[in-house]
């Protein structure tokens, strides 16, 4: 079975959880319906996927499999009085043996700088949010089962 989008959100944000303790309700995957931003939320999107390498291939036991390294970008949105000091916090260990020892379907690549986007929001209010970007890297693999055979049939040619 193949890493998913799915596997990536929970082992990023499980990442996530180890390092902002009491934060379960508040780091959440972007892009859900009808479902309002928690209050000091930090958001998780994922947004691009880019190939590093030529596909690997092999064929063993009758099941021929392939397989790629994929680099993602995860944006990070955090929002509140605390948004800045948690993605520095996130940004600073994104490539510590700690992170690297967490993440169990992904590994990190590298992190941007935290930048300012603080807002005004429908009610004229200023509202602070900050924005980061993690590039991962995970691999991606697919089998098939394959018919094959060891020896070739004894078959009699007709001459022509």
């Amino acid at each position: 079975m193949t890493t998913t989008q799915t596997d990536i959100y929970t082992d990023v944000r499980q990442w996530i959880l180890s390092l902002i303790q009491g934060a379960e309700s508040q780091v959440v995957r972007a892009y859900n319906n009808n479902v309002p931003i928690p209050e000091n939320a930090v958001i998780m999107t994922y947004l691009l996927e880019q190939k590093l390498d030529q596909l690997t291939q092999e064929t063993d036991d009758g099941i021929f499999y392939v397989g790629e390294s994929i680099q993602v970008m995860m944006q990070l949105d955090a929002y509140g009085p605390l948004a800045k000091e948690r993605l520095d916090k996130l940004t600073t260990f994104w490539k510590s043996m700690y992170t690297c020892d967490i993440l169990k379907k992904c590994q990190p690549l590298y992190a941007t700088d935290v930048k300012d986007l603080t807002f005004v929001n429908e009610t004229g209010q200023y509202e602070l949010r900050f924005m980061t970007s993690l590039y991962l890297q995970y691999n991606r693999a697919y089998d098939v089962p394959v018919q094959a055979f060891t020896t070739i049939p004894n078959t009699e040619l007709n001459n022509v």
